[in-house]
């Protein structure tokens, strides 16, 4: 009986620090992503834009684009403000537009600052993961070896004694 209750605690212990390692993987990515995926919205509120100005005024492949004009189709009818303080060039029609941090529509791309806040935000995540794995060895290890010993009781690190209450 006692030793099923081990295992029980243990499990428990097992799901407790799992639960970070299935969590924690989406929250690096929103961290490092945010900025960047709201400039290739913005890049793409101004394409759309852009197609529906043309359209409207029925302009061709090449034309040159009154940013005035095209803001009128785009939410809050201005040029959109980019998270990272770059800024957007709307380009001609059937061009994508640029973003002076992010690059082109068509082939995006994270800053440098961005990049660096990723690697710091994937290195914790790597200590985080280490750390559980650590605490996940050591709780495992000395449940087993009491139910091993048919104790109830959790050992010490693998000496066999029983902890001091």
């Amino acid at each position: 009986m006692k030793s099923r209750i081990t295992v029980e605690l243990v499990l428990l212990c097992v799901c407790v620090m799992l639960s970070p390692f299935v969590s924690f993987p989406s929250f690096v990515k929103s961290c490092g992503s945010s900025p960047f995926s709201a400039c290739v919205n913005n890049l793409r509120g101004i394409e759309s834009g852009k197609e529906q100005w043309a359209m409207a005024t029925q302009q061709r492949s090449g034309a040159t684009v009154a940013i005035a004009e095209v803001n009128q189709y785009i939410k809050g009818n201005s040029t959109p403000v980019c998270p990272v303080g770059g800024t957007y060039t709307y380009a001609e029609v059937g061009r994508d537009p640029c973003c002076t941090i992010h690059g082109a529509l068509s082939a995006p791309h994270l800053s440098p600052t961005e990049q660096h806040a990723q690697r710091k935000v994937t290195a914790g995540a790597a200590l985080v993961c280490a750390l559980g794995a650590l605490l996940f060895v050591l709780v495992v290890e000395g449940g087993l070896w009491a139910i091993h010993k048919g104790r109830s009781e959790p050992t010490h690190a693998g000496d066999g004694m029983p902890r001091a209450r």
